[in-house]
């Protein structure tokens, strides 16, 4: 029998979503993972409208939190399902306590889904500082790019002052 092991890392915890004139950002966490099981998170990123993210000085607890808690909801319900499936083959269907797991996995499964698709909002002051550091970033750019044109001008060396960095969002 081979057991197929799938890790690296993978960007979880959508959480503290909020729109600035009609557009989304969001935040996720790059973790660690093993067959999708996150472990290790390493870094936070606010992903902007155009798919650009801005790494985050520190990790979000909030978003580490969130992918913990969907992995928790779809974990139970499979195990659940599975126990309930094994045991109900095997003739314990006279039995309730099959019944009952079969129940909770079905309540399991409407949480994953509730909890996968829910939206957490940031709050007043999150979003503040989100909004402040998307405004750093800008103003870091416009800086950078003055001084590349000066550079190009002048011959100097050009200075990397920003980190935007290019993220491929998989969904939320």
């Amino acid at each position: 029998m081979a057991i197929v092991y799938i890790y690296g890392t993978r960007l979880f915890g959508s959480c503290d979503y909020f729109t600035v004139e009609g557009q989304e950002m969001y935040v996720r966490t790059l973790f660690h993972h093993c067959n999708s099981m996150p472990y290790g998170p390493k870094e936070s990123y606010l992903f902007l409208p155009d798919g650009r993210a801005i790494e985050l000085p520190e990790v979000v607890g909030r978003s580490v939190g969130w992918a913990w808690l969907r992995y928790l909801a779809w974990d139970s319900f499979l195990i659940l399902m599975v126990v309930a499936v094994i045991q109900l083959v095997r003739g314990h269907s006279d039995v309730t306590w099959p019944w009952a797991l079969l129940g909770l996995s079905v309540v399991c499964l409407f949480a994953a889904i509730l909890l996968t698709v829910y939206k957490p909002k940031a709050s007043e002051k999150s979003k503040q500082e989100y909004l402040n550091m998307v405004g750093l970033v800008v103003v870091q750019r416009f800086l950078q790019e003055l001084a590349a044109a000066e550079a190009a001008d002048h011959g100097s060396p050009d200075q990397e002052a920003v980190q935007l960095v290019e993220m491929q969002d998989h969904g939320h």
